[in-house]
């Protein structure tokens, strides 16, 4: 099998992982809320993903230019105590299916920041795209009753942390953007 079959099952199968993982987030971080305050359970995930990615920087032997430093240390406090922070804490407060469906809101921050910030281009395509993806996750969320409209004013204070949250991810989604290119 060639080498860019190979790589490209590989990419397939960590993206397959990942979505996997990212649908049983909501569930599995407002079960383990019901044992753990919300900065113990941070504390948990990112003291194993800190090993792990520490790992793997360590034996792929990877090096960050001394400007990198702060830009990406900035980023980190973004992604990790804002939006987590944000995140759980609102989901302390909320419902699983609340979050997940403000979650699905990422997109459409992601590409507003992008435009205003990056200079991204709007196409229909990604217009369209934004727009049926959320589309898609309220239906679904509507039709098994996860989420009514009547319940969304009823955790108003967790829904704006994680609404936070998903701003927060944004801005690291988009800052992030020109250090994942290189």
């Amino acid at each position: 099998m060639p080498q860019r079959e190979v790589r490209s099952g590989v990419v397939h199968l960590v993206m397959f992982l990942h979505s996997a993982i990212q649908a049983g987030t909501y569930i599995a971080a407002k079960r383990a809320l019901g044992e753990l305050s919300p900065f113990e359970l941070a504390l948990a995930r990112f003291t194993l993903s800190g090993a792990v990615y520490g790992a793997l920087l360590w034996f792929r032997r990877v090096r960050v230019a001394r400007g990198d430093l702060l830009p990406l240390a900035a980023l980190g406090v973004v992604a990790i105590p804002l939006n987590q922070g944000l995140f759980l804490t609102g989901l302390a407060r909320t419902t699983a299916g609340h979050a997940a469906l403000l979650y699905a809101l990422t997109p459409i921050f992601v590409f507003l920041l992008a435009r205003s910030r990056l200079g991204e281009r709007a196409t229909l395509a990604k217009v369209a795209g934004i727009a049926v993806a959320f589309g898609g996750v309220l239906v679904v969320l509507l039709a098994r009753d996860v989420v009514s409209l009547a319940g969304l004013r009823s955790q108003l204070s967790g829904d704006l942390l994680v609404l936070l949250g998903v701003v927060a991810w944004a801005v690291y989604v988009v800052g992030g953007k020109p250090y994942a290119e290189r």
